[in-house]
């Protein structure tokens, strides 16, 4: 079975990420995404030499996907 999923933005990692735990790696998920970039608006971009958040400082609540990703990855609000 191939899965697709338009974005790498946060909401598309999530899934991938998800959607690949709950399948126990026996689904072929493509990411596809427009940019070079993954992570959408959360993105780190280097500017004189440092790194730099470009944005996704808030993740709302209803998005348990979302929020279940940065726990896991130990990324929380601390």
């Amino acid at each position: 079975m191939f899965l697709a999923v338009i974005g790498a933005g946060v909401g598309g990692s999530a899934v991938s990420y998800f959607l690949s735990n709950l399948t126990g790696g026996e689904v072929q998920i493509d990411v596809f995404e427009k940019s070079n970039l993954i992570g959408g608006r959360t993105a780190t971009i280097k500017v004189f030499g440092n790194d730099y958040e470009t944005g996704g400082a808030v993740l709302h609540p209803k998005n348990q996907y979302a929020a279940d990703l940065v726990n896991e990855l130990g990324t929380a609000k601390k």
